[in-house]
């Protein structure tokens, strides 16, 4: 079995990671600031759930790459698979809340829907996403 932070960290962070920081460019280029400040949270919020995937790791470590260092193949020997599928499983429900309050936001301020509807959608879209995270990472 492949491993299950490797998956998690290449398949679901670093592509959420991008899309945030090219957002976050187009929106400093047309002037959003605000938007563009709650993307640049969000790339750091994602940076923190990365960084809770590695609790062996230090700050300079995670600064080398958090799949490349020394560090990082100990603690892919020292942790069994079960550990692993919770680390990732604590991960994948970190990121379906932040994706849920992210669509809260657009929903609120870029759609306009008011906030009876707004909050229903993005918390059953939270759980959603965060399920289906689990069970893509639990079942591979």
């Amino acid at each position: 079995m492949p491993d299950p932070i490797r998956r998690f960290e290449i398949l679901v962070l670093r592509p959420i990671h991008a899309i945030l920081a090219l957002c976050c460019l187009v929106l400093l280029f047309k002037g959003h600031w605000l938007w563009a400040g709650a993307c640049a949270l969000g790339w750091f919020f994602l940076g923190f759930i990365g960084a809770s995937m590695h609790p062996l790791q230090s700050a300079s470590d995670l600064a080398e790459g958090p799949l490349e260092n020394p560090t990082a193949e100990f603690e892919s020997k020292l942790f069994t698979d079960q550990f692993k599928t919770l680390i990732v499983g604590h991960a994948c429900t970190k990121v379906g809340m932040f994706l849920g309050v992210f669509l809260c936001l657009v929903l609120l301020f870029a759609g306009g829907i008011r906030w009876y509807f707004a909050i229903p959608i993005s918390w059953v879209s939270s759980v959603f996403i965060g399920g289906f995270l689990k069970f893509s990472f639990k079942t591979s």
